[in-house]
């Protein structure tokens, strides 16, 4: 936030006197004598005056020339033309201000009408992920070709101490019951569970069949209780069972074992099965599709009854199988059954669940243990609690139906399942069990909880707008231009917004935020506004006043705007879209305020000002009376921090700082999650948190997506690819469906050592794509039609491949992995389309994009941070204290964030990239406080201290005071940003006021050269103190030095006695009270050792000095018997 002092820069040629020019002037005025009338006395003074300039400015100009530079040159050059416009603009403003503000509030309503073309962008994959990366050039493929049809929604029950008791099944068994009899209206359609719901074939069943075998011999019974998997999306995670001794006489690779007898059995030993015995007789073809599968696979396909049965008696017993919604939880152990369920023990329970196979409501070999978490075991690896377990509900997208888009998710969903969704979630949520918690996820929660943390966080918001309320109402004595003030920030909001938005760019969640930034940075444009009007009251008109105001505070305002601006605009070309359609909206959000705050907030000040001064309002609030405190604290500090010991204190704390502050930047990590900007008390976030403590998982699922390959003519390179991606150190598992139709085939007589056409091909898909093989392999065929059991499949060219990652916990591995298989992928000889991609990498392809992305942004923003600096500073080794003192600061606040558990993230890279030009203000203002004063460092620094210290703290209060209020939220953006601010806010202030001042004063550069021609235009430079003569007493004059820089013209003719009183604007002043002469009482610590009071001293013989504050202008009163006359 931003003091005022750099906006004085027209000072720095005006209030520097050379000894040379000091000498001639006074050796002038003894010349032409002293005493007289007052015209006589002023006439000399002029004269001494304009010979002092003629033969000082050429003393001063030999000298620029060799301590002046082109740099200093072209400094005050920019300055002066930022000046001379500023200064066009406030008369301007003064004398329309009716007209100016109606001009631009119509603007920003015009910008304003843009919000009817917001949109929100909720979306992952939109959000944080690069638009041209290659994940998102294939996730748009995949949406095309591979739509998504079904929608999961899961619950996880958590238990205190063990879920695998009858209380919590009986629990689970009423939700099921509740949830089915879920009814929402959607138009005249009443949607139910059995309306949406994704069916599938139901294979249980407790009758034996008699049947034709493919040996017309055979005329063995068989249990019709076997495997199906018809879709692998719907239970990913199952593996296959069978029956202990299931006996298969039909397998290839036993019938090898003894060529003589076809009918070999071979008598698998476990659940699991073993390989035959006779592995080692296998061929070498017959040994790759053997590795190219799992043992559950073989297994499965060993008992694979459309292998047994005819293909027409296998299709029709398949046909005539019931379609049940799929459910998937521990009641499927029980079947659904109520009296059993209701009947259940505690130790019941345990025995079934070890028992328990198979689906006593699909027929399909299920792994329990894979829906049970936080497990424990006896000794014998026997269950005997679980913490958490899952229950799963899909549904199927009714794509003939009207549809509404899925913010979270981006797809189109039918009205009446997304009414259904959230009636579940409700229905979830309102159940409230002892001892239990259901967490629920349904497919469109993410989008939901999003849209709700957009809204919910106005109230953070609009507590920061509120604090930021009080302290200006209470701190900037002008209640109706400060409620301007604040209105204008609001719409420069709403201006952002909406131009924004009309120009096409999305509101992402990190956009919440912007209104607290915002104003933030108009409150700190309406103090250095204020307090530069205030230094400009006299005796002149608004117009003069306005031009005046606008002339000093102009060049704080721009050139802090501009850093800003330039900030969001180098964090604007960032490759995550988020975070550049935030810092797009800041960008305009910050030229918005700028352009506000100088016109409409300038006009309402000046409205104010006439009112005040034309006294017709009587409503008009009076002005409040700054608190003179904080400007005695900073007093007092400016004296004792130039004192060696505490020189050496700051120092030592400050090489400690920075060497906590390097370890902790080091030790932070570069992370990134989407799910960190759900709310933390959200039931979406909660299940997330859940799920990864009683479900972490194991590796990372992938997919390989194919189009217009030739098959069945390279069948070959794609298997040497899966053989590829299975050799990979980071991949656990490759699921391809030709690699299991391989090991079909060879199982099934006829088709075994056949040349497969595409003919054959499609014709044993067809059966294969219905089997208890293949049927898990539906999914990864889009077909040009249905695809039946007796016909051969319907046309296909896309298809796709899965595999699996092995548990990858560092980002390193996840970055290797990720790019080993894309290598591995597009180094296959393949015709057509083919490309890896997985969830997973949204988050990798973020973690790879966002360490480049803040250093790059960090390193642009610092080097135009650095050029500002020299431009407008003008002296070297100044701009690269204030620079250290920058990048200080940014260590800390790193640091900071390692100790909070932040991490390098989206809110992180934005915020740290706007803190530069934030933490900036802070040294600079110091720095050149120091610059454009006289003396020895010492004084320079304290005279530093005292002119903008006050000012630098009351910014970086209020800086704090706008971000603290965020920190009840529980949003992840939001605490981000408090936390990171609040280091901003502390730690600049640490290097700006305390250890900046410290270096200074040590090693800090020479003054500003003395009066240049390359300067802005100082034509009114003694107007305002000219006014002041009239309302003094005759023969005593006054010294004004605004900052410590100005002395002006000096009459020490008499003691002022007790009776007289200063006045100027019919107001009382200060009371002189009579002290003898030639004592010096300094009231203000450092005073005396001012260059000011040095050459008050030279000329008067001093009775008595003293100075208050009163709108950023130091007044010194002076009285003694005259020595001389000093300009």
């Amino acid at each position: 936030m931003k003091p005022c002092s750099i906006s004085n820069l027209q000072e720095l040629i005006k209030t520097i006197r050379v000894k040379k020019a000091t000498k001639k002037q006074e050796k002038c005025a003894n010349d032409n004598g002293g005493g007289g009338d007052e015209n006589n006395e002023r006439k000399m003074q002029n004269s001494c005056m304009n010979t002092s300039m003629e033969e000082g400015g050429s003393a001063d100009n030999k000298n620029s020339k060799n301590r002046s530079s082109c740099l200093h040159r072209v400094s005050m050059q920019l300055v002066g033309l930022i000046e001379e416009g500023c200064s066009l603009w406030g008369g301007a403003v003064a004398t329309h201000p009716v007209r100016v503000i109606l001009v631009f509030l119509l603007t920003v309503l015009a910008c304003a009408l843009g919000l009817f073309n917001l949109h929100s962008e909720l979306r992952p994959y939109k959000l944080w992920i690069p638009q041209d990366s290659d994940f998102t050039k294939v996730n748009e493929w995949r949406t095309k070709h591979f739509p998504n049809k079904f929608r999961r929604h899961v619950i996880m029950w958590e238990a205190k101490q063990n879920i695998l008791t009858a209380k919590a099944i009986q629990k689970i068994w009423h939700l099921h019951q509740r949830i089915s009899q879920i009814s929402v209206k959607v138009g005249n359609e009443v949607i139910t569970w059995n309306d949406i719901c994704t069916r599938v074939p139901s294979l249980l069943s407790n009758e034996t069949l008699s049947t034709d075998t493919k040996s017309d011999e055979n005329t063995d019974y068989y249990d019709y209780n076997i495997t199906y998997m018809p879709f692998s999306w719907m239970n990913e995670d199952s593996t296959n069972y069978s029956t202990s001794h299931w006996k298969n006489e039909f397998s290839t690779f036993s019938r090898r074992a003894n060529d003589t007898d076809y009918l070999y059995d071979y008598d698998y030993e476990d659940m699991w099965g073993t390989r035959s015995p006779i592995a080692s007789n296998l061929t070498e073809a017959e040994e790759r599709l053997v590795n190219a599968v799992s043992e559950e696979v073989l297994q499965t396909v060993r008992e694979d009854y459309s292998l047994i049965f005819t293909r027409s008696t296998y299709c029709k017993l398949l046909e005539e199988r019931p379609n049940l919604c799929y459910e998937t939880s521990l009641l499927e152990v029980w079947g659904y059954n109520d009296d059993i369920i209701m009947n259940l023990t505690d130790e019941k329970v345990l025995q079934d669940v070890n028992e328990a196979f198979m689906s006593n409501v699909y027929g399909y070999p299920t792994e329990f243990v894979k829906y049970l978490g936080g497990i424990q075991k006896d000794t014998d690896g026997k269950i005997t609690a679980a913490l958490a377990t899952l229950h799963t509900w899909t549904t199927e997208i009714a794509v003939n139906k009207t549809t509404v888009v899925d913010l979270g998710t981006g797809d189109e969903v039918d009205e009446g399942g997304m009414a259904w969704e959230r009636e579940f979630v409700r229905e979830v949520r309102s159940l409230t069990i002892p001892g239990i918690m259901p967490h629920v996820h349904a497919a469109h929660s993410f989008g939901a909880v999003s849209a709700a943390t957009i809204m919910g966080d106005i109230k953070w918001v609009l507590c920061g707008w509120a604090a930021l309320i009080f302290y200006v109402m209470a701190t900037l004595g002008r209640p109706l231009p400060a409620i301007a003030g604040l209105i204008c920030v609001a719409a420069s909001t709403a201006a952002a917004y909406g131009l924004c938005s009309a120009i096409g760019v999305p509101y992402g969640p990190i956009n919440s935020v912007l209104p607290v930034l915002l104003v933030g940075l108009g409150v700190d444009d309406m103090y250095v506004i204020v307090a530069a009007w205030e230094a400009s009251s006299g005796s002149i008109s608004l117009r003069e006043r306005a031009k005046k105001t606008l002339k000093h505070a102009g060049v704080a305002v721009t050139v802090t705007s501009l850093t800003d601006a330039v900030a969001f605009l180098v964090g604007a070309t960032t490759q995550v879209p988020a975070l550049r359609w935030f810092c797009i909206y800041a960008a305009v959000g910050v030229t918005a305020v700028y352009c506000l705050q100088g016109s409409v907030f300038v006009a309402a000040l000046s409205a104010d000002q006439h009112f005040r001064d034309s006294r017709k309002c009587g409503c008009c609030i009076a002005t409040a009376k700054k608190n003179q405190f904080l400007g005695w604290v900073m007093g007092y500090y400016a004296q004792i921090a130039v004192l060696p010991v505490t020189q050496v204190l700051v120092l030592l704390s400050a090489l400690s700082l920075l060497g906590a502050g390097i370890w902790g930047t080091i030790s932070l990590r570069q992370e990134f999650s989407p799910i960190w900007f759900l709310p933390r008390s959200s039931y979406l976030y909660q299940w997330f948190v859940s799920m990864d403590a009683h479900f972490p998982g194991d590796g990372e699922r992938g997919t390989v997506y194919f189009s217009n390959v030739s098959l069945p003519e390279e069948l070959p390179t794609l298997r040497n690819l899966a053989a590829s991606l299975k050799a990979s150190p980071y991949v656990s598992k490759v699921d391809a469906w030709f690699s299991v139709l391989d090991v079909y085939m060879h199982e099934d007589p006829q088709y075994e050592g056949l040349n497969v056409t595409k003919e054959i091909l499609h014709d044993i898909l067809g059966v294969f794509l219905n089997s208890k093989s293949g049927a898990q392999y539906r999914g990864h065929f889009i077909f040009n039609g249905d695809l039946s059991c007796n016909e051969p499949a319907p046309p296909f060219s896309v298809f796709k491949v899965e595999f699996q990652y092995a548990r990858l916990d560092s980002r390193s591995d996840q970055q290797a992995a990720m790019v080993n298989v894309r290598q591995v992928v597009s180094a296959a000889n393949l015709t057509g389309y083919h490309a890896a991609w997985a969830h997973a990498y949204s988050q990798w392809e973020t973690d790879s994009t966002l360490g480049p992305e803040l250093w790059r942004n960090l390193g642009v923003v610092v080097l135009v941070v650095a050029i500002m600096s020299l431009l407008l500073l003008a002296a070297a080794r100044a701009a690269f204290l204030v620079l250290f003192s920058v990048l200080a600061t940014l260590i800390d606040v790193a640091a900071l964030m390692h100790i909070w558990g932040l991490t390098v993230d989206t809110v992180s890279c934005i915020a740290l990239v706007l803190a530069i030009g934030l933490c900036i203000d802070y040294a600079a203002h110091v720095a050149h406080a120091f610059l454009v004063v006289e003396g020895s460092k010492r004084d320079r620094t304290q005279a530093a201290i005292a002119s903008v210290g006050p000012a630098v703290l009351h910014g970086g209060f209020s800086t704090l005071l706008a971000f603290v209020m965020l920190s009840p939220s529980d949003s992840h953006l939001f605490l981000s940003f408090f936390k990171i601010f609040t280091g901003v806010s502390i730690f600049g202030l640490f290097h700006g006021l305390v250890l900046l001042p410290v270096l200074l004063s040590l090693i800090g550069p020479e003054p500003y050269p003395a009066v240049s021609e390359h300067r802005p235009s100082v034509t009114e430079t003694s107007e305002v103190h000219k006014d002041f003569d009239n309302s003094m007493p005759p023969s005593v004059s006054r010294i004004v030095a605004s900052k410590f820089k100005e002395p002006l013209n000096l009459n020490c003719n008499r003691q002022l006695q007790k009776q007289d009183t200063l006045n100027y604007n019919n107001k009382q002043l200060y009371q002189q009270y009579y002290i003898e002469p030639n004592q010096m009482q300094d009231y203000q610590p450092g005073l005396q050792r001012h260059p000011a009071v040095q050459k008050i001293k030279q000329t008067c013989q001093i009775s008595r000095t003293s100075r208050f504050r009163n709108n950023d202008i130091i007044r010194i009163y002076v009285t003694g018997n005259q020595k001389n006359t000093v300009s």
